[in-house]
């Protein structure tokens, strides 16, 4: 056992500085502009937008993490009292910046579709699963739902998104109709993930 440990942690080794390291690298070259994109949008508005949903869901600090392996579903960890660091997907290109403030979103809605889910499922739906069947639904469209509160103007360019995340084939017409349908929820958590931004972004 200890023979093959070493085996693969020294193929693990030569994998990363073989082919990753420099893969990276270019990547990263590549999308200096991405970053710089990026930026500009949080901090033209989006920053102050965000910023009493990000207030009383006790995130009100924190880092965006451009990650390369990530698409649509990013991650979150909670690294001290009110610091949270997201990671989120790396756009190719400057154009596609908003990508990366449309897989936070998602992320950061967690602190509401988890309560709601919580609130409108019984103990034999948590027994059996249902609930945690909701959750990465419950995120989608609780990212949409905290869009169109906060930035309306995204809201279309998220559902398309997700849409194409999800490999659903879409090219006109309503596309938060769309993204209801592709992902959809049982409307007692649909309607709760409504309430609880209600009462995020009202400050109760």
């Amino acid at each position: 056992d200890r023979e093959w440990l070493r085996l693969f942690i020294q193929a693990v080794e030569d994998e990363r500085t073989k082919f990753f390291s420099a893969y990276w690298r270019q990547e990263q070259m590549k999308r200096v502009g991405v970053r710089a994109s990026v930026d500009s949008i949080w901090r033209s508005g989006l920053r102050q937008k965000f910023a009493r949903f990000l207030n009383n869901s006790g995130a009100d600090r924190g880092t965006i993490l451009l990650s390369l392996p990530l698409d649509g579903e990013g991650r979150t960890l909670d690294v001290g009292q009110r610091n949270r660091l997201v990671a989120v997907n790396y756009p190719a290109t400057p154009a596609d910046a908003r990508e990366a403030i449309f897989t936070f979103a998602h992320e950061v809605v967690s602190s509401v579709t988890s309560v709601a889910i919580e609130d409108n499922t019984s103990p034999a739906d948590k027994r059996s699963g249902v609930g945690d069947r909701y959750a990465s639904t419950a995120l989608v469209r609780g990212g949409a739902m905290l869009i169109q509160r906060l930035a309306p103007d995204m809201a279309d360019g998220f559902a398309r998104y997700y849409l194409r995340a999800a490999r659903v084939s879409f090219t006109s017409g309503d596309a938060m109709a769309a993204l209801a349908k592709a992902f959809p929820l049982p409307d007692a958590i649909r309607d709760g993930i409504q309430r609880q931004l209600d009462v995020v972004l009202g400050g109760i």
